[in-house]
């Protein structure tokens, strides 16, 4: 990818604690409110993306994976101008929502044995969840992975990493 002579940084932000839970698990609130609490969480992430820009960082890209594929996809179709594209892992959009024209380049990752969060849908499949950003003018590049389920280790262990790099360059490159 070239990376090596490039500058970059990368942003670990959380979701909001969980109530009774271990503090390593938080959630974002990928659908207002919906069971995940009252956390301005787009408001949040356009604050990052916002510190980011003032240290001259050029180009910003949300990855998220599960709930934060949610929200990755949820803060693209609220703040489409404050990021330069999405890479989406095993998660989809949860709630609809009406976003303005957006180009941006999305990348989907999902396990074709995904129980968790089924390509077939849920609340939305992944047919349902291009189609959405597509309308709004998105580019989405999916790659389904096949014998993968919804873990980030498994889907790591049926791509092969050259696979992922070529992924990955065609929407950051």
């Amino acid at each position: 990818l070239g990376l090596e002579s490039e500058s970059f940084y990368v942003a670990y932000p959380s979701g909001t604690s969980i109530p009774n839970k271990p503090a390593s698990q938080c959630q974002w609130n990928a659908a207002d409110g919906a069971g995940f609490g009252n956390a301005d969480d787009v408001g949040f992430i356009l604050a990052i993306t916002g510190w980011l820009k003032s240290l001259g960082v050029t180009s910003i890209y949300l990855a998220g994976h599960s709930n934060g594929a949610q929200m990755a996809y949820r803060f693209a179709a609220a703040q489409p101008e404050a990021i330069d594209g999405v890479v989406a892992i095993s998660g989809f959009l949860i709630s609809p929502v009406v976003a303005p024209a957006v180009s941006l380049p999305i990348l989907h990752i999902h396990g074709a044995d995904d129980d968790i969060a089924p390509i077939s849908g849920g609340y939305f499949s992944l047919a349902d969840n291009t189609s959405l950003f597509t309308s709004y003018g998105a580019t989405v590049t999916e790659n389904v992975v096949q014998e993968a389920k919804h873990s980030v280790a498994s889907l790591n262990e049926k791509l092969a990493p050259s696979t992922l790099a070529g992924i990955i360059s065609e929407i950051v490159i």
